[in-house]
């Protein structure tokens, strides 16, 4: 059987060693040194010779005097005046809804109304054979009631004498008012 052997070190190896324990030593016995020299420094003594220290003297406090120097200054506080006491906030219930009138519906319902009643007028614009046409229109309303645009938003183009026939029929609508600031669009689907 035969027995590893642990190679041997040399020299320079085994030094380095024992300067990384010196240093660990070093530093233990200075922290304890530090330690036990703060625990066995003597208390401070007055020295008997200088002369002894004037009390501070304190401004004179008024009524007016609103500020602290409570931090600065060791004096006394001022004494309280009936106006500087603290206020305590005070709880306010809420405020009850507005009364107004209730909200109506829709204001553009009407006018929603009006343009599926009015769809079958675009029936004489149909193409006179062939598929059903489906048509997308975007109609442009103002509160007064009259119409503002008209446009046909299909993907595919639609027969110019068609989109000229729908455009005439969709001008000649006249949608109730409405209560409202601006122009409002209405989305329309056709099939002829």
């Amino acid at each position: 059987m035969r027995i590893a052997r642990r190679p041997k070190s040399s020299p320079r190896d085994r030094r380095a060693g024992r300067a990384g324990r010196r240093w660990v030593v070093a530093l233990l016995s200075l922290a304890l040194g530090l330690l036990i020299g703060r625990q066995s420094a003597p208390a401070p003594v007055p020295d008997p010779l200088a002369p002894p220290e004037a009390p501070v003297e304190c401004p004179t406090v008024t009524s007016a005097t609103v500020t602290s120097t409570a931090g600065l200054c060791p004096c006394p506080p001022p004494p309280r005046s009936a106006r500087l006491r603290p206020t305590v906030a005070r709880v306010r219930s809420p405020l009850p809804p507005p009364r107004s009138p209730a909200p109506r519906g829709d204001p553009t319902l009407e006018v929603v109304q009006y343009l599926r009643a009015e769809a079958s007028r675009f029936g004489a614009c149909a193409p006179p054979a062939g598929d059903a046409l489906h048509l997308h229109l975007e109609l442009t309303v103002r509160p007064d009631g009259s119409m503002e645009s008209v446009r046909i938003a299909n993907l595919d183009p639609v027969p110019p004498a068609i989109a000229s026939c729908v455009e005439q029929e969709a001008r000649r609508l006249s949608p109730p008012p409405f209560s409202s600031a601006v122009a409002e669009v209405f989305a329309l689907t056709l099939v002829l």
